[in-house]
């Protein structure tokens, strides 16, 4: 769901988690909660709101990144480059014996 509302160039407010943090690190990009409880939404919801004037900011930086970085080409060349790395042995795999 993340990427699409990216994609819609909508804010998110998201739970401080790696997943979400591996997509959006900035705080400027997104409204963070600590945990995923009712009260810690109510309050992010009442933070973003009170900022409400951010929102088509941070809206068109997402829907940038989703038009950028989170299409199945920009993430097939992240895969490619990987492997091609892991064949050049620049990385070692664990449990590899070469």
């Amino acid at each position: 769901k993340l990427m699409e509302y990216l994609a819609m160039g909508k804010p998110v407010l998201l739970t401080d988690m790696n997943a979400h943090r591996a997509v959006i690190p900035n705080e400027d990009d997104a409204f963070y909660v600590p945990r995923c409880t009712s009260e810690d939404f109510a309050e992010g919801i009442r933070r973003a709101y009170s900022q409400q004037d951010r929102f088509a900011l941070i809206g068109s930086r997402g829907r940038a990144k989703a038009e950028t970085e989170l299409t199945w080409e920009h993430q097939a060349r992240i895969l490619r480059d990987y492997l091609q790395d892991v064949m050049e042995s620049k990385i070692k795999l664990q449990g590899s014996r070469s």
